[in-house]
């Protein structure tokens, strides 16, 4: 039988929240225990392969399995399938698999369209709601497990790409304090990544906000100079530049993955209806 989303306090159920594994593992928004988590956590990493008994008594006890293990693991799939349905967990020759896709999958299946074209209002949406899917950690029942951690790296930074390109989808669509005020939580969690500092900016100078560009700019190098012992990056370089003199910039610039690097010749940019034509740096 199949799963339809159901309701929670009157509002529907996002049917990703069937087996959530973006942060705490969970079925239907609700919790498990503690040796189901991990259980329900190590099918979902295998994405529709069978698991085997002997790998889901890892991922439970990752330090070494006592000698009631297995039939502990067969309780535990047992009371899963009783609580949320026997098609959560199907037995196959060799182990189990994940009867249905997690929220992790799903993930990468929706978002990889709106990474791959230039960031307008048609994305806002979609990219709030499954960057919304996001609870902590992928995989973090699975901590001590380092068959998880490829995947755990892999969809963090297929997170990060999908913030960056929400937050260029503010700036095309003009939402520029939102998105100054994301960049700013997104440069903290991560301020190694130089074109998040370079969308900050452009949010910033966009508004208006020209001095607080510039003390973007002063943070990010402080950063690099600190942490890396490096300079800023050339466009980040050239777009402090272009704040200096109050050059005019184009939200439009911004629309694609890889901001705007202008190598040669004049380029025009707009803001708020002024023109000008300015030359690299």
């Amino acid at each position: 039988m199949g799963h339809t989303a159901g309701t929670k306090d009157g509002a529907a159920v996002d049917a990703a929240a069937r087996v959530a594994v973006l942060g705490p593992t969970s079925v239907d928004g609700h919790q498990l225990t503690r040796n189901q988590r991990p259980i329900v956590a190590a099918l979902a990493l295998a994405d529709g392969a069978t698991v085997s008994v002997g790998e889901l008594l890892d991922a439970v006890w990752p330090s070494g399995a006592p000698a009631s293990a297995r039939p502990s693991l067969q309780n535990q799939v047992t009371r899963l399938r009783r609580r949320f349905g026997t098609e959560l967990i199907e037995t196959l020759p060799g182990g189990y698999c994940l009867g249905t896709p997690s929220d992790a999958r799903r993930f990468e299946t929706e978002v990889a369209p709106w990474l791959e074209r230039g960031a307008g209002s048609d994305a806002l949406r979609p990219l709030e709601r499954v960057l919304s899917w996001w609870a902590g950690t992928p995989y973090e029942d699975l901590a001590d497990l380092h068959a998880a951690e490829p995947e755990r790296a892999r969809l963090e930074s297929l997170q990060a790409a999908a913030a960056d390109q929400l937050a260029r989808c503010r700036i095309v669509v003009g939402q520029l304090r939102r998105a100054s005020l994301e960049l700013e939580a997104l440069v903290r969690a991560d301020p190694y990544r130089d074109q998040r500092w370079e969308l900050l900016m452009v949010s910033l100078h966009l508004a208006q906000r020209r001095s607080d560009a510039l003390t973007a700019y002063d943070r990010a190098a402080a950063v690099f100079e600190r942490e890396l012992g490096a300079e800023p990056s050339a466009a980040l370089q050239r777009l402090r530049a272009l704040v200096v003199r109050d050059g005019a910039l184009d939200a439009a610039d911004w629309a694609l993955p890889g901001l705007p690097r202008h190598q040669d010749g004049p380029v025009v940019m707009r803001l708020k209806g002024r023109c000008s034509s300015h030359r690299t740096v």
